[in-house]
């Protein structure tokens, strides 16, 4: 993902603008992207609406986590730097493109 890609992905995600992206906006926004498959698998099969229940209820703590990961000074809220300083480590040390662990 470029810097470019990650500007426009932390503009879309903070909602009130205020150049910050908020717990509740970082989830909130992330779960949208799934909401669409999600409610196609529920009028598909009504059975497996429990599972799509639990299924929400794992991927919110797993955004909750994402998040908390994120927030490098754990004041509450991301900022574009924590962001990119965040992915560009990410990136940096991934083993997946052979790059030197961290």
């Amino acid at each position: 993902m470029t810097e470019a890609q990650l500007r426009d992905m932390f503009s879309r995600t903070d909602t009130d603008n205020d150049g910050f992206i908020t717990r509740e906006e970082f989830i909130s926004e992330t779960m949208k992207l799934f909401e669409g498959d999600l409610s196609k698998v529920a009028i598909a099969n009504k059975e497996i609406i429990t599972n799509i229940e639990t299924e929400i209820i794992i991927m919110r703590k797993s955004l909750e986590d994402t998040f908390s990961e994120l927030d490098l000074n754990a004041d509450g809220k991301l900022s574009l730097d924590e962001v990119l300083r965040r992915v560009s480590k990410v990136v940096t040390c991934s083993p997946l493109i052979n790059t030197p662990r961290c």
